[in-house]
């Protein structure tokens, strides 16, 4: 289905071994897409671009080829209470300037990242539940920014949060629990501002800083962590304030090289 300054509304329908996207959405189109099922496609399973709208609800979105949903351009739509699952490259990819809303999704067992915002996008990411990824939860990079608030982040192979580059999003009183490769990972230049936030039971790390990442970590807790609470390499300066870093199994704070 493609759909190009229309307005449409599409509700439970099947879209299934399409070839490069099974719902393209562009120019200023205007979609309302509830309980469909957008599965085994070869590219794609959701695709908005250009200034492109709409509400996308309750669809089940998955084993597609490539990502599950991409939202790009200045494309601003609404997704909500979703399965995206079991995507090979990923399930929502934000890129560009897009500014959509993410919110009350189930995304779990993508084969990449389950969440990953880039170019100079702005979403708001919003009580999701995303697990059980074989890559990392969300990552943040480029330039993109963003808020992102009371998400669970739970059990992915790779970090739960990343924030990269130039990026500096805002989280707030998200659960990141048992992730694999560490809880919070920061690296290049990138700045982020933590408010709340419990991090808590995983691997390596809770936190892993490095480079020149400068964070701002307010009223975290940061708890039996299966290493360091705080590990900060590089020339990274970090500001923690009303935190709690407690029962993590090696130091709870450890700085290496030029940090600060």
């Amino acid at each position: 289905m493609t759909a190009w300054e229309a307005s449409a509304g599409v509700s439970q329908c099947s879209f299934r071994e399409c070839y490069h996207g099974a719902v393209i959405c562009g120019g200023s189109s205007v979609i309302k897409f509830t309980k469909n099922i957008v599965s085994q496609n070869i590219g794609f399973g959701i695709l908005t671009m250009d200034s492109a709208s709409g509400e996308f609800v309750e669809n089940n979105v998955h084993e597609n080829g490539k990502c599950g949903v991409v939202c790009s351009g200045t494309s601003n739509p609404v997704f909500e209470f979703n399965t995206v699952a079991d995507g090979s490259q990923g399930g929502f990819w934000i890129q560009e300037r897009s500014r959509c809303v993410i919110r009350h999704n189930r995304v779990y067992n993508n084969h990449k990242t389950a969440l990953q915002v880039s170019n100079h996008s702005d979403p708001e990411v919003c009580d999701n539940k995303i697990f059980d990824g074989k890559g990392g939860g969300i990552i943040v990079h480029d330039s993109a920014t963003g808020i992102f608030s009371k998400n669970t982040l739970a059990n992915n192979v790779q970090a739960g949060l990343g924030v990269m580059d130039n990026a500096c999003p805002v989280f707030v009183d998200n659960s990141v629990l048992s992730n694999r490769s560490g809880g919070v990972v920061m690296a290049g230049s990138a700045r982020a501002v933590f408010l709340g936030n419990s991090i808590s039971g995983n691997s390596f790390a809770g936190i892993g800083l490095k480079e020149n990442a400068r964070p701002l970590f307010d009223g975290t807790v940061i708890r039996e962590n299966q290493g360091y609470g705080v590990l900060m390499q590089g020339a990274c300066e970090a500001t923690f304030q009303n935190c709690t870093i407690e029962g993590n199994q090696k130091s709870g704070v450890c700085g290496t090289g030029r940090t600060s």
